[in-house]
């Protein structure tokens, strides 16, 4: 909030959560069709086409859906509520950006053991294993960077 410019409130203050929660489901729904992509043996470029056919679609349409019933609270008399109608549909927007694109993308290039079938592993198509850490630990610091950002705000509107 602090790029915005939104003080933190009771209304802006619920963002963070419900935003987790909407990001995980994005996230968790387009890992689980490309896992049972995979299976089916195909490489990871067309498991991800395959996953953007399907599973994709409907995240798309669902992110939008939700966008477009928050837009409801650009006509509230309360700035606040008005504020958090603005800032879901920043964060809505971010989360499907980020589980459309920058999350494939860390698939193809990491390539993760998580997301391995149980076939044999290709040494062709794997990276060393510290690579899997990386997606998480620069979501991890995504978050952080945004929560330091927020208190940093909150303190300096408090006083």
């Amino acid at each position: 909030m602090d790029l915005t410019g939104v003080a933190i409130d009771a209304a802006t203050a619920l963002l963070s959560s419900i935003m987790i929660g909407v990001g995980v489901d994005f996230t968790i729904q387009f890992l689980w069709r490309y896992k049972i992509e995979l299976k089916k043996g195909i490489s990871h470029p067309e498991a991800i086409l395959a996953t953007y056919r399907t599973t994709g679609r409907s995240i798309v349409i669902n992110a939008l859906s939700v966008m477009a019933g928050f837009s409801a609270t650009f006509i509230s008399g309360f700035l606040s509520i008005r504020f958090f109608g603005y800032l879901t549909l920043l964060a809505i927007g971010s989360c499907l950006l980020y589980a459309i694109i920058v999350m494939p993308a860390f698939m193809l290039y990491f390539k993760p053991s998580f997301i391995e079938t149980n076939q044999k592993p290709n040494n062709k198509n794997r990276r060393n294993n510290e690579n899997d850490v990386i997606p998480i630990v620069s979501s991890i610091g995504a978050v952080t960077a945004g929560h330091a950002g927020t208190a940093v705000r909150s303190r300096a509107t408090d006083g």
